[in-house]
């Protein structure tokens, strides 16, 4: 019943997924089974934020054979962050994050399972380092499941040299963009996947770091670090 009830509020609001759906539990966007959702966001700023579910929505299962995408664009100087869960067949059903506005582009997160191994959602977590991103849902022809629930929100960081940072402070990355890997000895937190995906083989982080976030330097292959810090400091 509420799948119906879900399929024809799509129809009432037209057939074109291109557009967010407004509803009483927020704003919210599908990537389609086939083909590609564009979501363009330049009018909007930052702190923006809508929910991003499969095809099924928020009701039901995502479809068999799927192969979906959706376009982000924020604002040129803001950034795309998106946060929230992933529950799909393991291995065989799953979702691919873009740096940018196609495959070809940096794989930000690869999140698959929960279904079929742990009965636990996934987290997933990225920041885009410009103002693209793309979101990729793929699944085979059986064992569907809840698929996602993630929000999407416009950030405006703060871009110097080859880092992100949270404010103008300057004391938290949290996220590189590639070039040199010389954190600076100002820095006191590093913030959840800051590192995550970049594939660097070696990184030194200064004894100042204090707090180091879950998955931080996940991808990382050598990390040298003296200091103290709580989190998770090695991904």
């Amino acid at each position: 019943m509420k799948k119906i009830a879900f399929l024809a509020c799509l129809f009432a609001v037209g057939t074109a997924q291109a557009q967010i759906v407004e509803s009483s539990n927020g704003n919210y966007a599908l990537i389609p089974a086939t083909g590609t959702n564009t979501i363009d966001l330049s009018a909007k700023t930052a702190g923006y934020s809508f929910k991003i579910y499969d095809d099924g929505g928020p009701a039901a299962n995502y479809a068999d054979n799927a192969s979906g995408s959706m376009l982000i664009t924020v604002p040129e100087g803001c950034q795309v962050k998106v946060k929230g869960v992933v529950y799909t067949e393991y291995n065989n059903d799953y979702l691919c994050i873009y740096d940018g506005e196609n495959t070809s582009e940096a794989v930000l997160s690869k999140v698959s399972g929960g279904y079929d191994d742990t009965n636990l959602s996934y987290s997933v977590e990225a920041i885009g380092s410009g103002q693209n991103m793309l979101l990729r849902f793929v699944s085979d022809g059986s064992s569907n499941a809840t698929g996602l629930n993630i929000t999407a929100t416009i950030v405006n960081y703060v871009k110097d040299g080859s880092f992100l940072y949270s404010d103008d402070s300057k004391t938290e990355i949290v996220k590189y963009v590639g070039g040199t890997t010389t954190i600076p000895a100002t820095v006191k937190s590093i913030a959840a996947c800051a590192f995550k995906g970049s594939n660097l083989t070696t990184l030194s982080i200064p004894a100042t770091v204090e707090n180091i976030g879950t998955e931080a330097f996940a991808s990382v292959v050598n990390i040298n670090y003296s200091g103290a810090a709580t989190g998770s400091p090695w991904g």
